[in-house]
């Protein structure tokens, strides 16, 4: 139930992100919906101008990128090193064995 609210609560502000932009240039939402498979924000109209179309589309995906570096940072600062991607305490069977070290030499053999 949690996953369902926290993936809710990211769609709704995805969806502000376009409502805020459009604001800026004058341009009112009339409703933000949120459906089972996203969400929907409705203007008034959408911007004359090119530029400003592109800034109210890009506005969504600029907050998903802002929401993400944000849980990197705080699980960088708060979780295990082994937790976050490329960041590995455990060696794994292959590398102790020396099965990478002879890939990389290109000594690797197929058995028939």
């Amino acid at each position: 139930m949690l996953f369902i609210i926290i993936v809710f609560g990211v769609v709704l502000l995805h969806e502000f992100g376009h409502a805020l932009a459009a604001r800026q240039y004058g341009i009112p939402k009339r409703e933000i919906t949120l459906l089972p498979i996203g969400g929907l924000a409705r203007l008034e109209q959408m911007p004359e101008d090119p530029k400003q179309e592109l800034v109210v589309a890009l506005a969504g995906a600029a907050v998903n990128f802002v929401l993400a570096a944000g849980i990197y940072v705080w699980l960088a600062a708060t979780a295990a090193p082994s937790a976050l991607v490329g960041h590995s305490n455990r060696t794994s069977r292959s590398s102790k064995a020396g099965a990478s070290s002879a890939c990389l030499r290109g000594r690797t053999s197929l058995a028939a």
